[in-house]
């Protein structure tokens, strides 16, 4: 009995392991074919962009993606989760309850910025899709505005609070989120223009977008300042 049982504690630990290497094997090839997906997208666009270049990339095989993901549009919508995620985390960090309202606003208007300009990427991916399939896009209105409210909701009654002082001006936590995102976003929007006006010259595409930071954080500020 006690040999049987041995053998079987043995069979088990081994079917386990074989499990866990299964797992480990199937999460780095999901990795890489998003990665891979990722630099690609960005690169070339989406449109630009086919699931055998993505397979190609990441070093599977074209069968072996559709294992994983069965169109493209699925990888896309992946991917982007990553990208929202992204923004969640960064945005949750900002949240200091030690700072004023208005310090706390300008801090992610600048922060939500500086995001998006190390993500230009994804945004251009972001306009072009807005462009040539919104359809991809609905379910991210939803999930912009839960990230936002979600880092923001322990700031709900400190924003009340503000209004009713009479340090900044009557606005919902909806409309200061969406007076956030679309400033920030606006600068964004602008660089394909800026990228034919300044071409390669990096410093000058620099001082634009410092200027555009500095101009979202001051147009901010005028949002919040409490009407005469």
């Amino acid at each position: 009995m006690l040999a049987q049982k041995l053998l079987t504690d043995k069979y088990l630990q081994v079917k386990k392991n074989k499990n866990n290497m299964k797992e480990k094997v199937n999460k780095n090839t999901e990795a890489a074919i998003l990665e891979a997906a990722e630099s690609l997208f960005k690169t070339n666009g989406f449109k630009g962009t086919t699931t055998t270049m993505i397979a190609g990339q990441a070093g599977v095989t074209h069968a072996m993606l559709h294992y994983y993901f069965r169109t493209k549009e699925q990888i896309f919508v992946k991917v982007l989760d990553g990208y929202f995620l992204k923004m969640h985390n960064e945005l949750r960090m900002l949240m200091s309850p030690g700072k004023g309202m208005v310090e706390t606003v300008l801090d992610v208007t600048a922060s939500l910025f500086d995001f998006m300009q190390m993500h230009q990427g994804e945004i251009r991916l972001l306009l072009e899709i807005a462009a040539n399939r919104a359809d991809l896009l609905e379910k991210y209105k939803d999930v912009t505005g839960t990230i936002m409210s979600g880092a923001f909701a322990r700031h709900n009654d400190r924003l009340k609070e503000a209004v009713k002082d009479g340090i900044i001006a009557p606005v919902t936590m909806e409309e200061l989120l969406g007076e956030i995102i679309l400033t920030d976003y606006s600068a964004f929007a602008l660089m394909p223009m800026v990228s034919f006006v300044y071409g390669d010259d990096v410093e000058k595409i620099d001082a634009f977008l410092r200027r555009q930071r500095e101009k979202a954080v001051q147009r901010m500020r005028d949002f919040l300042r409490p009407r005469q």
